[in-house]
């Protein structure tokens, strides 16, 4: 019921290895067996990170460009060229490293081999729709609890202010009401007042005195390419890094494996990327990274 309820028609489809994945990452936390696991948070939010990554960047001399992009393209040599949402600006680059959703990623690149492309291809994404309630008091006494019950229209209740205290947010409580699905799905074009009409009489089901005016606020967000479906056998399917197109590289969630995507294998991966990269780029000029 639960794979289910996180991989929707995906559910038969999802190797044992991920499952264990969880298991081992959970229990890794605990001095024994018999210990909870342990958790951490930023204070601040996860913004902290993203704060300070750009102050260091900035301190490097690193230029950020903040603007989407229409296309990729192959320069001079081995460099690459990004173009703007617009087409009309463009920033020159030795290197280049895509991290976005490998869907998108083949519609930025250049014609990509067939071969890598079918790696591309090996794997879909579920969608999710995520809101989050701001709460004049909780909600339950739970932190995060799993919902495998059909009925109910979200799969996870995450009370986020029993893990972090109220008292770090002015008094404030907030629960976060997840849901993955298709990305085909109704729900996830579905407007978000609706979302939020369609959530509310199940909340009952988790504390029977919930009543509608608890809820200060509100917000739902979508992210179409949430959780990667990673198939069996996916190790031998998994796309390169290096991608077959000398000095692009791609790094994203689909290539985090065994483990499921978090924030700390995304660090992870960056960490290799880069070193991969410098590397490269030390050996083309002759210079040890």
């Amino acid at each position: 019921a639960q794979l289910r309820a996180k991989f929707g028609t995906y559910y038969d489809k999802i190797p044992m290895v991920w499952f264990w994945g969880k298991i081992w990452l959970r229990t890794k936390s605990r001095r024994s067996p018999l210990d909870q696991e342990k958790l951490g948070y930023f204070n601040g939010s996860f913004q902290v990170i993203v704060d300070a990554l750009v102050d260091a960047c900035e301190a490097a001399g690193v230029r950020l460009v903040r603007s989407g992009l229409s296309r990729i393209s192959q320069g001079e040599g081995s460099t690459w060229v990004a173009h703007d949402e617009s087409d009309s600006t463009s920033t020159h680059v030795d290197a280049m490293l895509a991290t976005v959703p490998s869907h998108i990623f083949q519609k930025l690149a250049p014609a990509l081999p067939p071969g890598y492309v079918a790696k591309l291809d090996a794997l879909v994404y579920e969608a999710a729709v995520v809101a989050i309630l701001e709460l004049d008091r909780p909600l339950s006494d739970v932190y995060w609890l799993n919902i495998a019950d059909d009925d109910l229209p979200f799969t996870a209740v995450i009370e986020h202010t029993n893990f972090v205290s109220a008292e770090k947010y002015q008094g404030k409580h907030f629960v976060y009401l997840s849901k993955y699905m298709e990305p085909d799905h109704p729900w996830f074009t579905m407007r978000s007042d609706d979302v939020i009409a369609a959530y509310l009489p199940h909340l009952t089901k988790i504390n029977p005195a919930f009543e509608s005016s608890w809820i200060q606020n509100w917000w739902v967000f979508r992210e179409r390419a949430a959780q990667p479906i990673t198939p069996m056998q996916y190790s031998e399917r998994m796309p390169e890094h290096r991608t077959p197109l000398k000095n692009l590289y791609l790094a994203n969630t689909t290539q985090i494996y065994p483990e499921d995507r978090g924030t700390n294998y995304s660090v992870r991966l960056g960490n290799d990327i880069a070193r991969m990269i410098i590397g490269a780029l030390g050996e083309e000029s002759g210079e040890a990274p």
